[in-house]
């Protein structure tokens, strides 16, 4: 599954995808960005406080399979 979102306007990363995902969790976000799922304007973003602007591009991709689960092989 890939959501893709278009900024508005000015604002942080994480208060951005709270806003849009409507249903995901806070956790489920960060660790979307801990295993590097999200992309602005085409670069991988793993900072929970990445400033965003009106027009950015926000990607948010599925995490590669097992990478949800730190820890195991």
């Amino acid at each position: 599954m890939t959501d893709r979102l278009t900024v508005k306007s000015n604002t942080n990363l994480i208060p951005f995808l709270i806003a849009e995902l409507q249903g995901w969790s806070r956790s489920t976000i960060k660790q979307r960005l801990k295993c590097g799922c999200i992309i602005v304007n085409g670069d991988r973003v793993t900072r929970h406080d990445h400033a965003l602007r009106a027009g950015d591009q926000v990607i948010v991709e599925a995490p590669a399979r097992g990478a949800s689960r730190p820890g195991r092989p």
